[in-house]
């Protein structure tokens, strides 16, 4: 057994397997000065990077977020203070190194957003691949979408019940189209910490996420 980040305040850790058989991990970790998200890179019996630093200096980087499509790797993390925005990052190299920070959220267009989550999907008759993120902003579900890989998203959709206060938003889809989000849910009024009234809500499309589908 392996540590795969330096003994600390870490938290949220996140992974996910590449089809090309690397590992890929993601976390956040507390010092003096902010709160950073880390990548990581394992195969084979070995770590290929060392760990990698992905949110801004002097922030609060949580609840990362990580996918690959091949050496192709995605990010999305929220960061405070507050009001938190989720940001996003990609690598092309497998996570040797990565494009530069944005200069913007990716959820600029909300007041507060936060606990994004990534999935990715190939439509083989158009050739395109399409980047799904979902995350929550005042109780409410949202999901974007891109075509280029994170290059650019579509405008926030609210796809959560809107009679009912949301978070916690878990994604998978599929190369045929389905896109199916989770979410914890409860009726507007009701306590965030009563969990006799939750359930778990379900949206989702079969047309790749298109909105209002």
């Amino acid at each position: 057994i392996s540590p795969v980040s330096p003994v600390g305040k870490v938290a949220a850790p996140s992974i996910y397997a590449a089809s090309n058989g690397k590992i890929h991990f993601v976390w956040s970790e507390e010092s003096s000065t902010d709160t950073t998200v880390y990548h990581r890179v394992y195969s084979n019996g070995n770590f290929l990077t060392s760990a990698y630093s992905l949110s801004n200096s002097n922030a609060e980087g949580l609840w990362p977020s990580v996918i690959a499509i091949g050496d192709t790797v995605l990010c999305a993390w929220k960061e405070g203070p507050l009001p938190t925005k989720v940001w996003f990052r990609s690598s092309f190299d497998g996570g040797a190194s990565w494009n530069p920070l944005p200069s913007l959220p990716t959820t600029t267009l909300l007041p507060i957003s936060k606990d994004p989550n990534l999935a990715c999907a190939y439509d083989s008759t158009t050739y395109t691949h399409y980047v799904y993120l979902a995350y929550d902003s005042q109780n409410k579900i949202y999901l974007q979408r891109s075509t280029d890989l994170g290059n650019t998203w579509s405008t926030p959709d609210s796809v959560s019940n809107l009679n009912k206060l949301s978070q916690f938003a878990h994604i998978e889809c599929n190369n045929n189209g389905f896109v199916g989000i989770s979410y914890e849910q409860r009726p507007i009024g009701t306590s965030l910490l009563d969990d006799t009234k939750k359930d778990v809500g379900f949206t989702y499309s079969t047309n790749w996420g298109n909105s209002g589908s």
